[in-house]
């Protein structure tokens, strides 16, 4: 996904867009419906047809983003994960450590504590209670 940060990040974006505008849920679902081939039809009653609308409109939209950025011509590049690779690589050499106990002692301590900040605030916002962990 080259707008969003992640695939999370997406499916977020689009959970916080439908619990707000519930009402153009099944507007959408009926226009895919209406747009999509027999294939991606036969696809989606297989798979989708028993889930809630939400998971319906996700996986909706998700789809038209995709088509949406193919005929916009954009191409999937694996240059900006490279760069990081390639960053984290040089980092670790410095720092006289194999790659993999970088990541292991740098690198993902700081990927649980932003992680573990958005689950708690998720949690909050959603709730209104605090989570005691």
């Amino acid at each position: 996904m080259h707008w969003y940060y992640s695939f999370g990040e997406f499916i977020r974006y689009s959970l916080t867009y439908y619990i707000y505008n519930e009402d153009k849920i099944k507007e959408e679902i009926t226009e895919y419906l209406h747009k999509a081939s027999d294939r991606e039809l036969a696809w989606f009653i297989k798979n989708y047809s028993d889930q809630p609308a939400l998971v319906q409109i996700v996986y909706i939209r998700l789809i038209d983003e995709f088509e949406r950025r193919r005929q916009s011509g954009l191409k999937s590049s694996s240059k900006a994960i490279d760069g990081l690779l390639t960053a984290v690589d040089k980092l670790a050499e410095k720092a006289n450590m194999p790659p993999e106990q970088f990541y292991s002692e740098r690198i993902y301590p700081i990927i649980a504590t932003i992680r573990n900040r958005r689950y708690k605030e998720f949690y909050r916002f959603y709730t209104g209670k605090k989570l005691t962990k």
